[in-house]
């Protein structure tokens, strides 16, 4: 693909996180609250959940950085980084529909895993407990 149908596309599949993921209403600490629910959407290992963090927040970067700056470049890897989450995300929300029936239990089941997991992801040095 071409920088511009890169750019289009992580665009576009960071949209699909945000639609599954944030509410209209959201608007502070969007890329910490995406990072936070998409990592505990996808895994329900505190370590595998950091490394989620921190690379969903590193891909909304580069998402703002496309929006708002206009920047078309797209490392192949975040690009293929960002379809991975996108329908890893698609996939958990069909299986686990039946307890996800609102907006609300999606961010209610994030809510318990993250005091759950004892560790507030935003801190600066904080490391998650085993």
């Amino acid at each position: 693909m071409g920088e511009r149908t890169d750019a289009i596309a992580f665009v576009n599949f960071s949209t699909v996180l945000e639609a599954l993921l944030l509410d209209k209403e959201e608007t502070e600490r969007i890329a910490t609250t995406l990072a936070e629910r998409l990592a505990f959407v996808l895994s329900d290992k505190s370590s595998e959940r950091f490394n989620i963090f921190h690379k969903a927040k590193g891909l909304y970067g580069t998402r703002s950085d496309i929006v708002h700056s206009g920047t078309t470049e797209v490392p192949e890897d975040d690009l293929e980084s960002v379809r991975r989450l996108a329908l890893l995300c698609l996939l958990w929300l069909l299986n686990d529909m039946p307890e996800i029936e609102r907006f609300q239990d999606l961010v209610d089941f994030c809510q318990r895993g993250k005091f759950e997991a004892g560790v507030e992801l935003d801190a600066g040095n904080a490391q998650p407990s085993s």
